[in-house]
């Protein structure tokens, strides 16, 4: 096994190829993509739920459940909720980049 595939499956690719696949979820009203979105980002949400800093043990169990949450919405043409779902997935990422960002 080559030794870039957690990178590839866990780091943050994945991130940018969920919101990818949320924001054409929403352009084309397809909640299928909105799923494969949150499949997507799984793997980054399971990761960071075992780090010790709350936003990792609490955000990222409730940013998977809200992103299949706002797939489901989208499915139901609920788009604004759908959209409000999205937003402890996107305040995660957000935050974990600036902590990245920002270490010495």
């Amino acid at each position: 096994m080559p030794p870039w595939w957690p990178v590839l499956v866990f780091g943050w690719g994945p991130v940018v190829v969920a919101a990818t696949v949320f924001f054409l979820a929403f352009r084309l009203q397809r909640s299928g993509l909105a799923f494969v979105g949150a499949i997507v980002a799984t793997p980054f949400l399971f990761t960071i739920s075992g780090y010790p800093h709350p936003l990792g043990r609490f955000g990222g169990p409730i940013a998977l459940l809200a992103n299949f949450a706002s797939a489901w919405c989208l499915g139901r043409q609920q788009r604004s909720l759908a959209r409000g779902l999205l937003l402890p997935f996107a305040i995660v990422a957000a935050v974990l980049a600036y902590l990245v960002m920002t270490q010495t």
